[in-house]
């Protein structure tokens, strides 16, 4: 009976041993638990990937940075100056009967080949804008980003590190000071 104890008693002292319960007798305190605040939205966009998709995908970048109306507008006015281009200098006529049709005895008159050589140019400089946009807007969301989160570090700042203790002594001086302060 009293192996059976000793044997309880050496097995009780192992699981309590085994716990890691923090000894009463200790004279240090335990550091207090730093709160950190981590940013878990949208994260940050690369404008050398933004500019660089607006490259080969008109408005692309503009997409990428979350800039839909922008990017659709750099889509469609490109490819609309595109198209008509390519049209204005091609041998197809269209046909309500026949549809599309290859003339290719047909000459390009001198002022369509003007007009396409203008609308080319218009098209080559909306698109060297349209990539410089694109790194602009990147920079721009990463700008909101940083002053989101710049925003919310002075506001954890500002209302998370009250003194219980000198809201104790303005409550005491005048009532209701204390609340005011935290």
């Amino acid at each position: 009976m009293k192996r059976k104890s000793l044997f309880i008693l050496m097995l009780t002292a192992l699981l309590f041993m085994s716990l890691n319960l923090p000894v009463l007798s200790s004279a240090e305190e335990p550091e207090p638990e730093v709160k950190t605040k981590i940013y878990t939205g949208e994260p940050k966009k690369d404008p050398i990937l933004a500019s660089s998709i607006s490259w080969y995908i008109p408005g692309g970048g503009q997409f990428y940075s979350g800039k839909y109306l922008k990017g659709s507008i750099f889509l469609i006015t490109e490819a609309g100056l595109f198209v008509t281009a390519l049209g204005l200098v091609s041998n197809y006529s269209y046909d309500i009967g026949n549809g599309f049709l290859v003339d290719a005895k047909r000459d390009v008159s001198l002022k369509d080949k003007q007009l396409a050589w203008g609308l080319g140019t218009l098209l080559l400089g909306i698109h060297v804008y349209n990539i410089v946009d694109a790194y602009k807007t990147a920079k721009n969301f990463n700008h909101s980003i940083d002053s989101e989160l710049q925003k919310n570090q002075l506001q954890y700042m500002y209302s998370e590190r009250k003194d219980p203790f000198i809201a104790g002594l303005l409550s005491w001086k005048m009532p209701g000071l204390g609340q005011i302060y935290t």
